[in-house]
């Protein structure tokens, strides 16, 4: 659905995704791995910041209305117009 909303022809799986060393992985299971590695070093990084800092933050209060106004899920509205805005980007 995301990908005939995007207006996109290409499938994923015809994208080159490169190991490493720069070869084109072929195999599912490798190209799998290689965004698992990917996302892995990407999004698990040493914290820069002072746990004992991090300790201090006081979590903001938020009106419990608000809070379950975010917890819903996007309508399908909200969703067309977000990628709509990041075609006319």
């Amino acid at each position: 659905m995301i990908r005939r909303l995007r207006g996109g022809k290409a499938k994923i799986e015809d994208l080159p995704i490169f190991d490493k060393d720069g070869e084109i992985l072929t195999n599912s299971k490798e190209r799998l791995d290689r965004w698992k590695d990917y996302f892995n070093g990407l999004l698990n990084v040493p914290s820069n910041v002072d746990p004992l800092t991090i300790q201090q933050i006081i979590p903001a209060t938020i009106d419990p209305n608000e809070q379950r106004r975010q917890d819903k899920a996007p309508s399908l509205k909200e969703v067309q117009c977000a990628i709509k805005q990041m075609k006319n980007g």
